[in-house]
């Protein structure tokens, strides 16, 4: 990647594709919102989960958690000018709200992790007064997002740590079936 942007117009043209094609699927989810289906490829969706153009929910949770930290890595850098991190600004408000629609929970949780690491990454470059700032102010947005969202997103949240609804559920399945695999891994136990 670094061979491949080696000068400010290759930057630039590539910046111009991703600010494109977030402008195009953030639009196609949000035709998808409220219409049903998005106009791109026609794929059904809305107010239960987005998906935009992509086949389900996880698909588009999983290009929104690649877009949205490239995005905020823009909007925060020193080398691009105002306009750009406006539209940046602008777009990752998009990208979180689609994010949050699609009612991806592993999606939100790779979004948690790339948040992370991406605060991790200031705090390594900044001193000890502005990573202090930059930690609370994380810990602040994160809380106020959660604390003003709607009741089903709250509920969705909550449902990854609960057994019931959750990764652990499925994990607890996969033990299960590599249990049955070993004791019966030649002939099986029949259908299913």
């Amino acid at each position: 990647m670094v061979r491949t942007i080696d000068n400010k117009k290759s930057l630039r043209n590539i910046l111009f594709v991703m600010f494109a094609s977030i402008i195009f699927v953030g639009a196609d989810a949000i035709v998808q919102y409220f219409r049903g289906v998005d106009f791109l490829r026609g794929y059904a969706g809305g107010i239960g989960s987005l998906s935009a153009c992509f086949s389900n929910r996880n698909s588009f949770g999983g290009w929104l958690i690649v877009m949205i930290p490239i995005i905020l890595m823009v909007m925060f850098s020193r080398k691009f000018t105002l306009k750009i991190k406006i539209t940046s600004g602008l777009l990752s408000l998009l990208l979180l709200t689609c994010l949050t629609f699609t009612f991806s929970r592993a999606s939100w949780i790779g979004f948690t992790l790339s948040m992370g690491f991406i605060v991790y990454h200031f705090i390594i470059l900044f001193s000890n007064r502005i990573k202090m700032v930059i930690i609370l102010l994380s810990i602040l947005i994160f809380s106020m997002l959660f604390y003003f969202s709607p009741q089903t997103i709250k509920e969705h949240m909550n449902s990854v740590i609960t057994i019931e609804n959750s990764v652990f559920f499925r994990v607890n399945l996969w033990k299960e079936s590599l249990e049955i695999i070993q004791d019966f891994s030649l002939f099986g136990i029949g259908l299913n």
